[in-house]
């Protein structure tokens, strides 16, 4: 409703603001599209609960191809360069793992260092034992970082570690990502250094236990 009657009044006046009513109409579109999307992250990670049946076959290098197609023109806007290893294939839910992995991407692609185009890898980091249970996965970037004392915070729900007029988002995204992981049995890590990167570790089962 805010959003369709800010509208409204934006066409009304068009080219006749009074005063600082633009200034002010900006800032309740910009405050209305935050909620908007803090309401559904929200919802997404309340439907995390919801997902029973994770007996998908998940190929994570096709997760990985339609994500990258997904973010092209953001990759190619920024300059931004992604290398993707070979990859395995698991079972849990098609739907949930490629959030997990978009929104890694995403982040790696937002925290970026000034005038250093993202450079992400993502790469399996065991490679040893035909019998193995689990597979570990490495998302690998040069951005910003973060201070290492932040790694257990920044997986909690609305954490932020900058401000909003910095960098964007609902402070979702990483509580989300631990959330899917968590659901399949597995669980993710991160370790980092402040302004010269990320690397964000999931653990995931390469088949799901039955109860």
């Amino acid at each position: 409703k805010i959003r369709t009657f800010s509208g409204m009044l934006e066409h009304e006046l068009r080219d006749s603001f009074p005063g600082k009513s633009k200034v002010f109409l900006d800032k309740i579109n910009k405050s209305t599209e935050r909620m908007y999307f803090m309401i559904g992250g929200i919802l997404d990670y309340a439907k995390l609960d919801s997902f029973r049946v994770l007996d998908d076959t998940v190929d994570l290098n096709e997760v990985m191809k339609n994500i990258l197609s997904d973010l092209d023109f953001l990759i190619e806007e920024q300059a931004a360069t992604v290398h993707v290893d070979d990859l395995h294939i698991v079972e849990g839910s098609q739907f949930l793992l490629t959030q997990l992995f978009n929104n890694l991407i995403k982040n790696s692609l937002k925290f970026t260092r000034k005038g250093i185009p993202a450079m992400i890898e993502v790469k399996e980091v065991t490679t040893s034992g035909s019998n193995r249970k689990f597979i570990k996965i490495a998302v690998i970037d040069n951005g910003i970082g973060f201070e290492q004392e932040h790694e257990a915070a920044i997986f909690e729900t609305f954490t932020r570690l900058h401000s909003k007029s910095t960098y964007e988002g609902t402070g979702l995204g990483l509580a989300i990502c631990r959330k899917i992981a968590e659901r399949h049995g597995g669980n993710i890590e991160a370790t980092a250094k402040k302004e010269e990167g990320a690397i964000f570790t999931i653990t995931l089962p390469i088949k799901q236990t039955r109860s």
